[in-house]
């Protein structure tokens, strides 16, 4: 068990973890699959599984943000948590400071802690399809993001300095209840941007006619739906 790199449970009728400490053996894995399980909580010797990379948890019944994920540390690069029920996304997130990847859509989060901000090495967020109606201005930090999802919520504006998202490509802002388009966005000339089925009335003189917006199915109470135009 020693040589173990990756290990999938996925699609299973798993809701108990006890033992789970025993993969501590192995020394080796970088990558575990639990996603669509029947899981709604962590035991504390998970913890222990430091040597993981890439841990997916979607499709399961979490409440709360697992607290022992956090103390995976640095070595984490992804970290699925879609499709559960997770209501809170805690400040202690920084300590997942070599996090790449993170996945946090489908779930029922309405706010982001500003230690977001922390996670220096970050390209892909995703928080499609939960509740957030205001975003930290720390998210504008992150230098190495490439891709950030946050359409399918109840946005009304967007953060008001972007000139820390030095190699953002992708930003999905469809499906919220933003009316007018931040300055700001003019500064991303290099990204491709979706505001589709917001309230945007017009478009303001000062967006230059080289950005790649989408403005397409503008509408004046939009609603999440799971149909929605997805992300580029």
């Amino acid at each position: 068990m020693s040589h173990l790199v990756t290990l999938s449970l996925y699609g299973n009728k798993l809701n108990c973890l006890g033992g789970v400490g025993a993969l501590s053996a192995c020394t080796n894995l970088k990558m575990l699959n639990l996603g669509s399980n029947c899981i709604s909580n962590l035991p504390d010797e998970f913890s222990c599984l430091s040597s993981l990379e890439e841990l997916y948890l979607e499709d399961n019944i979490l409440t709360t943000f697992p607290e022992p994920v956090l103390n995976l540390g640095s070595g984490l690069r992804i970290l699925k948590l879609s499709n559960n029920r997770i209501k809170f996304v805690p400040v202690a997130l920084e300590q997942l400071s070599g996090i790449e990847k993170l996945y946090l859509d489908g779930n029922e989060i309405e706010s982001l802690p500003g230690e977001i901000g922390a996670l220096q090495h970050i390209k892909e967020l995703n928080c499609r399809g939960n509740f957030l109606s205001v975003l930290p201005e720390e998210i504008g930090n992150l230098r190495t993001l490439v891709k950030l999802v946050l359409s399918s919520n109840k946005l009304s504006s967007f953060i008001a300095d972007v000139s820390g998202l030095t190699s953002l490509k992708c930003l999905s802002l469809n499906g919220n209840a933003i009316r007018c388009l931040p300055e700001s966005l003019t500064l991303l000339g290099d990204c491709k941007i979706n505001v589709a089925n917001n309230c945007i009335i017009s478009l303001p003189e000062y967006f230059k006619s080289d950005l790649d917006i989408n403005t397409f199915g503008q509408q004046e109470d939009p609603v999440y739906n799971p149909a929605d135009p997805m992300e580029f």
